[in-house]
């Protein structure tokens, strides 16, 4: 058995750096980044954020093939990208790998919502109650809201950090 490296992981997988993670603290305790790499969460964002495209592809496809591959195209898409951001993850901040995957995600997202929304031969299908072909253009918005709030997770976070470390304290 060989010596994890200094900087590796408690948990011994040697991909994962302390800067990322919960033991990298300042002096006060704090963590010094909001967001860590995990493997479980990257795993849940990735497919959570991707999943749905495979019964759209599947269901729509029946009805317009074009459509059905432009949805399983988008899934392989941001799949990719999710393999790649985790591969890099050595080099990125878990910060800029989620984002970039939520980046991603809005794209692909938007991509299928025009394309849904451009087809004809969903046009003609009857509307049955609940269910329907027609995809909100709300769903677009989804994405750079979670963006968003991360951004501000981190600013504040970030300025919690700076505040602690000039030894400011808030009563």
């Amino acid at each position: 058995m060989t010596a994890a490296p200094e900087d590796a992981h408690p948990s011994g997988d040697p991909h994962v750096s302390t800067e990322t993670d919960f033991s990298a603290e300042s002096a006060q305790g704090i963590p010094s980044t909001r967001f860590h790499w995990s493997r479980g969460g990257w795993i849940g964002a990735q497919f959570g954020s991707s999943c749905w495209m495979v019964p759209f592809s599947i269901l729509v496809g029946k009805t317009d093939p074009v459509l059905g591959m432009i949805g399983g195209a988008c899934f392989l898409a941001l799949n990719i990208v999710g393999v790649v951001l985790w591969a890099r993850r050595e080099s990125l901040s878990a910060y800029a790998g989620i984002q970039g995957l939520i980046g991603a995600a809005a794209i692909t997202n938007t991509i299928i919502v025009i394309a849904t929304r451009s087809s004809e031969k969903l046009k003609e299908l009857p509307q049955q109650g609940a269910v329907s072909a027609d995809v909100p253009w709300a769903v677009i918005g989804i994405a750079p809201f979670i963006m968003f709030t991360f951004y501000l997770q981190k600013r504040a976070h970030d300025r919690y950090v700076a505040k602690a470390s000039s030894g400011e304290t808030s009563s």
